[in-house]
């Protein structure tokens, strides 16, 4: 009977280990699948949208596409300044020569002949004809009475003028070269001012390189009218603006920054200013407050004696 039980006994446990071996490769197997089945499940499985990174400026919280955004309108408006500041440059220039006009506009439209006379261009004077007409009217002139030789005084008279108009001629020929050669020189001089201050400004800045320099120079030559022989002395500006925009643009916005925090940093400086090192006046309560510390401190370090 004790044989039978033992004999029934082992059959149960080989009957379990069976099952055992049966059953967990199958749930081995299971798992894997269910594992293998997760795999593209998690893939597919759409990724939540990451919010944007904020940023904190002056209290208020931006995001990255806000910021990009107010850089945009930034630069936008920049862009719409500078357009207008030239703009009215260019209007106040015109206000600027056109004032005198302005001026005297009522009396020219009651009195037309004025403006007339004032444009009339001044007469110049053709000595070579005047003494051509001179020679040619000599024909002319009294004779004696036998008609071989001019009348003294009608011919000294003739001479006199002869001498007047060639004495006047070699005058104002004389002083039209002396006047000539003096505006070249004044305009040579103030040319080569100027072009000293342009170098300064723009080289020696670091602003423009000699051969962006010369560019301009020559941009310059070709699209500014002279006055009088003379470059006007924003020429330079004008032609920087037009043949170098983008670093126009910038120094346009680092102006308009500085100009921004100018009062941030007088601000800041008048606080630092204000924090100076003052002398320290202890109070009653200080002392007591001094006392109540000291004595907390002895306490500890006695019970930590004890201990």
């Amino acid at each position: 009977m004790a044989t039978t039980i033992l004999e029934a006994d082992t059959t149960v446990e080989s009957n379990v280990s069976t099952e055992e071996v049966k059953t967990s490769p199958e749930k081995e197997v299971v798992t894997e699948t269910q594992e293998v089945s997760e795999q593209p499940t998690q893939e597919e499985t759409p990724v939540a949208t990451q919010e944007e990174p904020t940023f904190e400026l002056d209290g208020e919280k931006l995001t990255a596409t806000q910021i990009r955004k107010l850089k945009e309108d930034y630069e936008n408006d920049t862009r719409w300044q500078a357009k207008n500041r030239r703009e009215s440059e260019e209007i106040n220039n015109r206000k600027r020569e056109l004032g005198p006009l302005e001026l005297i506009k009522p009396y020219l439209e009651q009195r037309p002949d004025i403006l007339q006379e004032i444009l009339k261009p001044k007469p110049t004077r053709d000595f070579d004809k005047e003494l051509r007409d001179h020679y040619d009217a000599r024909e002319n002139l009294p004779r004696t009475a036998d008609g071989s030789n001019y009348d003294y005084r009608a011919y000294t008279a003739w001479e006199l003028e002869k001498d007047r108009l060639t004495t006047e001629r070699a005058s104002t020929l004389s002083l039209e070269a002396a006047q000539k050669q003096l505006h070249q020189a004044d305009v040579r001089d103030y040319s080569n001012n100027l072009e000293q201050k342009w170098n300064k400004e723009y080289v020696t800045s670091g602003k423009l390189n000699q051969e962006e320099f010369l560019r301009s120079l020559q941009w310059i030559v070709q699209n500014v009218n002279a006055r009088n022989g003379k470059i006007p002395e924003d020429a330079m500006r004008i032609a920087y603006r037009e043949l170098f925009e983008e670093k126009y643009l910038r120094e346009v916005k680092l102006e308009a920054t500085k100009k921004s925090i100018a009062p941030i940093l007088k601000a800041k400086q008048s606080v630092a200013d204000g924090k100076t090192k003052q002398d320290v006046v202890r109070t009653d309560t200080d002392e007591a407050d001094d006392s109540f510390v000291k004595a907390v401190r002895t306490r500890t370090r006695d019970y930590q004696h004890l201990s």
